[in-house]
């Protein structure tokens, strides 16, 4: 089976392990090549200019886009058809609506699967926090005219590709996903779609033996990973630590990794991060990662819209209490008070409470440790993932052919 993904990195075409998050799918690619019934192809869009290269039995597309933004998609789609043609896949499975992949669908005949990541329509609905808004998201990174600039396209560009995933949807035929939350998504926003469950290959290097034991330590060690989007919930860390600090007896640090600051987060709610025992480690790769988690006592995930974050996977598996607020597809990947907690989004006295009783109560942390890890192992199991993706994709090929 000639299989041609379209991916927004360029999966194990360059390794790079240098940030805290993502990585499942060159971990999917890692695995799937040990098929011997598979024969995978890899374009993904890049700023530098390669070649088409084959790598341990994976021929990759790298697709040359400049770094300032186009607005016409057209020249994009030749592109990749161009690929499709070049490779002539049985199948094309294409992972996210967030680029423009999607609008090759309409100009050809070969069966597409769209792999739902983020969906931008639903996100954009949680773009702004609450007390936040466009004029923040404009000056969020300092009042240099470019920036603003760009962060005034970056707003626009929501809206406008928000609009295209739309239309990418509307003549998606088969989608992918793994939660609740992205499978009635799809029933909405793309309802002559058929909907097929898989799940995530996580890093290897999060499957280990080595599993999370509680801090015995006097300081309480909270992690949480961002990435720069006000929607991620920097500001309910600040505003949860600020209670927590003022609680008689709680000696903690919050220990942020994917950011080095959030200035003007800090400015805007008027509380300093090193005030309330907040610290940004900024980007690390998943090995600090890691033995930062199995030495921490709980993993805070504050995002005010997800669908199922890598990081509170690979926290799960690892065996850390993970709390993370109640939106897009947590529920689903958080089983309240047996695999993790949840609470409300933009609630930092519900979180600030939940947090005391995971560092105060050691039976019922170690509880919730071995659930995440018995769920999480099951879950994200490597093996049934790989079959079940070429079940999928068997699925679809006979579907095709009737």
């Amino acid at each position: 089976m000639k299989v041609l993904w379209f991916t927004n990195t360029g999966s194990n075409f360059l390794n790079n392990d240098s940030h805290n998050g993502g990585g499942w799918i060159s971990s999917l690619e890692t695995i799937l090549v040990k098929n011997l019934d598979i024969s995978l192809s890899i374009a993904f869009n890049i700023t530098t200019k390669h070649d088409k290269t084959v790598k341990e039995n994976v021929c990759y597309y790298p697709i040359y886009k400049s770094k300032i933004p186009s607005i016409n998609s057209s020249d994009d789609i030749k592109k990749y058809l161009d690929v499709v043609n070049d490779c002539n896949p049985d199948i094309i499975h294409i992972f996210g609506t967030e680029q423009n992949f999607g609008l090759i669908i309409p100009y050809i005949n070969k069966p597409v699967v769209i792999h739902l990541q983020g969906i931008l329509k639903p996100y954009q609905n949680a773009l702004l926090p609450p007390r936040f808004s466009k004029l923040d998201f404009f000056f969020q990174n300092g009042f240099n005219p470019f920036k603003v600039l760009l962060n005034y396209y970056r707003y626009k560009s929501w809206e406008s590709r928000s609009d295209r995933e739309l239309n990418i949807l509307k003549h998606c035929k088969y989608i992918m996903g793994r939660t609740e939350w992205d499978r009635n998504m799809s029933r909405l926003l793309a309802p002559n779609s058929e909907y097929f469950y898989c799940s995530e290959i996580l890093r290897s290097i999060f499957y280990v033996d080595e599993k999370w034991k509680r801090n015995a330590g006097s300081k309480k060690i909270i992690v949480s990973t961002l990435s720069s989007p006000l929607y991620k919930g920097a500001d309910l860390i600040l505003n949860t630590a600020k209670i927590l600090k003022e609680i008689p007896g709680i000696d903690f640090e919050w220990i942020v990794f994917g950011v080095n600051d959030i200035k003007y987060i800090e400015k805007k709610l008027k509380i300093k991060a090193k005030d309330v025992n907040v610290n940004f480690y900024g980007v690390v790769n998943s090995e600090k990662l890691k033995s930062n988690l199995l030495e921490c006592d709980v993993f805070v995930h504050p995002s005010y819209i997800d669908n199922s974050p890598n990081s509170v996977c690979e926290a799960q598996i690892l065996g850390v209490p993970v709390i993370a607020c109640n939106v897009g597809g947590l529920s689903t990947i958080i089983n309240h008070n047996v695999t993790g907690l949840l609470v409300p989004a933009n609630d930092p006295y519900m979180l600030a409470i939940n947090i005391f009783d995971i560092l105060a109560n050691k039976d019922e942390a170690e509880r919730i440790s071995n659930n995440e890890i018995n769920t999480a192992l099951f879950r994200h199991d490597p093996k049934k993932i790989t079959q079940d993706l070429i079940g999928i994709y068997e699925t679809i090929l006979k579907k095709q052919n009737e």
